[in-house]
Order: structure tokens, then sequence, then C-alpha cells
């Protein structure tokens, strides 16, 4: 398993250009429809990631890469047996890639709201969450549960999301995660 980064805060706007236009007609028209800045920057970087990462793995150039998407959302290699996951938040993409089913997930750390933690978490890490009576170190705890879930959700490509249903805290199907804080971001990786 290996995992790549990008900052997009560091990529130029010829940088990008260049990306956008080795893009498929498809993803390019994706990142079109996008109203952000931000956003599509991430799209474009996403894509340009993913193809560096795999031409690697591949032992082909990038241009060579071709990425499909399931109808969950998945992307893939028709006919590889690699296996990969994208992820962004505000300026860093994120994409790993191994010889087994994957998913990563990266999130800037930020305040958010019980409410949302109220709808995502199981009662077993809402009790996890409350354990703590700190609110950053609470915040923190939450948004490990999220990357994780989020890691899970890439991983398996499964349609409808279960995300109060699935337990990151103890996975009873064997997940392992790999989950870490790195210059104000959590990652997790579910493998």
């Amino acid at each position: 398993m290996k995992e790549y980064f990008c900052d997009i805060a560091a990529v130029s706007a010829q940088e990008f250009e260049g990306w956008y236009f080795e893009m498929s007609p498809e993803r390019r028209n994706k990142c079109d429809r996008m109203t952000k800045k931000l956003a599509k920057k991430q799209c474009i970087a996403a894509d340009h990631l993913a193809k560096v990462a795999l031409s690697e793995a591949l032992n082909v150039p990038p241009t060579a890469v071709e990425i499909l998407v399931s109808p969950s959302g998945k992307p893939y290699v028709e006919g590889n047996p690699v296996y990969f996951s994208l992820s962004h938040s505000e300026n860093v993409v994120a994409c790993v890639v191994a010889d087994r089913p994957v998913g990563i997930d990266v999130e800037v750390i930020r305040p958010i709201k019980p409410s949302i933690q109220e709808r995502i978490c199981t009662d077993h890490e809402l009790v996890y969450l409350r354990a703590s009576e700190n609110p950053e170190e609470r915040n923190l705890r939450f948004l490990t549960l999220w990357t994780r879930k989020e890691a899970v959700f890439k991983r398996n490509g499964i349609l409808p999301r279960k995300d109060r249903q699935q337990n990151v805290l103890s996975p009873s199907d064997g997940v392992v995660f790999q989950t870490r804080v790195e210059d104000g971001y959590v990652i997790s990786v579910a493998g």
C-alpha cells in the first residue's frame, strides 16, 4: 500500500491547465459543472494524482491510465489487480493504491456540530465521543470516526451508505484502520 498527497495551494495555474487537458472528456465535463474554484482544483488534482499513482503501480505512463467509475461512484481501473481510493479536503488531495480493496479519507480539523455527530455515529461511538469533556478532543475523536467511516465506504463502494450502522470503533468485518493527525488534517485508511 502506498499513499500519495498533493497540496493544491502549491500547484501553478499552468500545471492545473495541463492536468485539465489530460483528463478524459467525462472528467473534464464533471469539473466544468463545478461552480466553486476550490472544488474544480480538487477534481483536477485528484484525477492527476490518481493517474500518477496508478502509472507507478501499473508501470505505464500516466496518459495510459484510464479511470472508470462504478455505479456507486467508486473509481477503478479495468482489468487490473490494483485498487485505489481518493479524497480531498481544503488544499489537500490524497490517493492510496494497494493490491487489495482500500479506502482513504482526509478531513481538515475544524469544529463539527453535535447534530452532525449524532446523525453519523452509532450509539456506542456517541458514548466514546461524550466520554471526553474537552471540546477539542471530542471534535478530534469525531473526525477520526468520520474519516474511518468515509474510508470504509470508499473501500467497499456500497450504496446506500449506512454511517449510523457502521461501527468503526470495534469493526466486526475485518477492516483494519490506520489513522493519524498530520499538518492540521485527520487521515484514515481502511484496508
